[in-house]
């Protein structure tokens, strides 16, 4: 869920800042520059009222080591909050040895 208030008539009334600030994140995560949600504005985040943020911060954490590559599948605005489906894919590790099956365990 990105922001929450793109339309009057919805639950969190409307802000501008809903609409900017789901074009930043499908930026962000298309480019795969996920480090520039450490630069996003509290207040303006607020005004945009995403339920994202955090989950992608998250997500950022867990990625963040060279190589990993968004692609940023669709946005949607669904009446007043907008909605973003996004992929992620890790770099190979190069000289990791092959995880053991589960029959090589027993």
């Amino acid at each position: 869920d990105q922001g929450h208030a793109h339309a009057s008539d919805g639950p969190y009334g409307y802000n501008p800042a809903s609409a900017i600030f789901d074009t930043l994140i499908q930026e962000i995560v298309a480019t795969s520059r996920l480090e520039r949600l450490l630069e996003l504005d509290e207040e303006f985040v607020e005004a945009a009222m995403p339920d994202s943020v955090e989950s992608l911060l998250v997500l950022y954490g867990a990625v963040r080591e060279p190589g990993f590559r968004c692609q940023l599948r669709c946005y949607e605005r669904f009446g007043y909050f907008g909605g973003l489906c996004a992929t992620v894919e890790l770099a190979p590790t190069r000289g990791a040895e092959r995880p053991a099956d589960l029959a090589d365990l027993a």
